[in-house]
């Protein structure tokens, strides 16, 4: 402990007790309390990160142990069944992973999804054991901050266009559901996770870099909507070259074809994007019945643009279509 401040704390106790006088949990800090099930802060804190549970940088990422939250006499945190909250209850601060059958709630009330507060609450993002949860959000969400649900299983999801996304809101999660979004802009890496097909309403101005993955199956873009120049994220494999004696020599980094089929009308800004990328198109009148069977249909004529030239890049990074 330095300063106040708590930058390693390790145990091997369930219910971890943070001494009175700490003003500052930091990043990574909580990380070694593998056996850790119960946290229970101290009145003087002052600032709370869910980085110093979580850690989301590295290649398989970590899942937190914690499973309960609990602080009381604090003047800028509050803990309600085990979640971590602002005193004013506007902010969800930290949500602990969710047992396989307990529900998604957040109460009321809330405006603020703060950063990485509910990420891996489904558990961990690589195996994927958790059967999923039905998000809903109340009325008064206005903000889903960055990492806001990083790596979450989702069975259903309803994004009201009315909150504002932030980078990686959703990255990294497996969606089983059609994802229909409304929201003026979509920013980089929000949605870049699994997911097979996504709707884009008229509301949407524009979409960031990185916003989706090209494992997408099929994306309906309306007519003005502008897009990156990279709004897909490429996906790579390496490749493995040996030598006549099986020594490893080099490793090649490749870049997979993309195979979404993006839907819009022709001249869009979408067909123009598709036909300058070399990939598949499909023209969709803007109305929800051939939306829904674009959308459906697995057996759709595909207008493919089989051009010879690399994938369009411009010098411009601000470009947009």
């Amino acid at each position: 402990m330095e300063n106040k401040d708590i930058t390693k704390f390790s145990g091997l106790n369930e219910t971890v007790v943070i001494p009175e006088g700490v003003k500052r949990i930091l990043p990574s800090s909580l990380t070694k309390l593998r056996y850790a099930r119960e946290l229970i802060l101290p009145s003087t804190l002052e600032y709370f990160t869910p980085y110093a549970i979580l850690n989301l940088d590295t290649e398989n990422g970590f899942y937190p142990f914690v499973k309960k939250v609990h602080i009381e006499n604090n003047d800028r945190y509050t803990s309600v069944n085990g979640v971590l909250y602002s005193k004013d209850m506007k902010s969800l601060i930290y949500m602990p992973p969710l047992e396989k059958n307990e529900a998604f709630e957040i109460p009321d009330g809330i405006e603020e999804i703060a950063e990485a507060a509910c990420a891996l609450i489904t558990g961990d993002n690589l195996f994927w054991s958790h059967s999923g949860k039905e998000i809903t959000f109340p009325k008064s969400l206005r903000k889903i901050s960055k990492n806001g649900f990083y790596g979450v299983k989702i069975k259903s999801i309803e994004i009201p266009s009315n909150i504002t996304l932030s980078e990686g809101s959703f990255e990294e999660c497996k969606i089983d559901c059609r994802l229909n979004i409304g929201n003026e802009i979509i920013p980089e890496r929000c949605f870049i996770n699994r997911v097979k097909n996504v709707r884009l309403y008229d509301t949407v101005k524009e979409v960031k870099k990185h916003a989706f993955s090209s494992e997408l199956e099929k994306i309906y873009i309306p007519p003005n909507t502008k897009l990156d120049k990279e709004f897909l994220s490429p996906l790579y494999t390496i490749i493995n070259n040996y030598d006549d004696n099986g020594k490893l020599i080099e490793r090649v980094k490749k870049k997979l074809s993309i195979n979404t089929i993006i839907g819009g009308k022709i001249n869009s800004y979408a067909h123009k994007y598709a036909e300058m990328n070399n990939i598949k198109f499909q023209e969709v009148e803007n109305n929800d019945a051939d939306i829904e069977a674009f959308l459906y249909d697995d057996k759709d004529t595909v207008l493919s643009f089989s051009m010879e030239n690399e994938p369009f890049v411009s010098d411009n990074d601000d470009l947009m279509f």
